[in-house]
């Protein structure tokens, strides 16, 4: 039985094998000079906070792209992409996106343990996807925003089964290919 191990804060990326292996692949997906790093998890917060949606890149309560913890090089591209991920968010979902308000990254931050020059956290509220009639739509938006800005020139094809499946089905709502 393997050991609980945070792949996401990482204070010691020695503790597991399995842990440099993933850190190793990482850095090998990661190795051309564009390339972004976007680590996902899911969070619990209360559902009275106003934000569903935290992109974090640097500590908390501190959008700004210097300082030691700051992982956004490409803070342009990354203006423009946050910019119009938290467009489409609010207005399509009522999914509010801050950056770096509730939730920041740390020195133990995967993001800090490879050298990928530009990564985010991208943490989201459970609720607003996992039980969500309409997960399949807010995800490809969100990587389609994603790909327009973080990958450009590009092509992302759908699968062939997902163009067939019945968009009546739970979390197909509003999906649109």
């Amino acid at each position: 039985m393997d050991n609980p191990v945070s792949f996401y804060t990482i204070t010691n990326p020695h503790q597991n094998e399995h842990l440099e292996m993933f850190l190793e692949d990482i850095e090998k997906l990661s190795s051309q000079p564009d390339s972004w790093v976007i680590p996902m998890a899911f969070c619990i917060g209360p559902k009275t906070r106003t934000h569903k949606v935290h992109l974090c890149f640097n500590k908390k309560n501190d959008s700004t792209y210097e300082g030691p913890l700051n992982t956004v090089a490409d803070a342009g591209t990354f203006e423009s992409f946050s910019k119009e991920f938290s467009e489409i968010l609010e207005s399509k979902y009522s999914m509010p996106v801050d950056k770096n308000e509730y939730y920041g990254i740390s020195k133990d931050n995967l993001l800090h343990r490879i050298s990928c020059k530009n990564g985010f956290a991208l943490r989201m509220e459970c609720y607003v996807i996992y039980f969500a009639s309409d997960k399949m739509a807010k995800i490809k938006d969100m990587a389609d925003i994603i790909n327009k800005y973080l990958e450009p020139g590009v092509e992302k094809s759908l699968p062939a089964d997902m163009l067939t499946r019945p968009l009546d089905c739970y979390g197909y709502r509003g999906y649109k290919n």
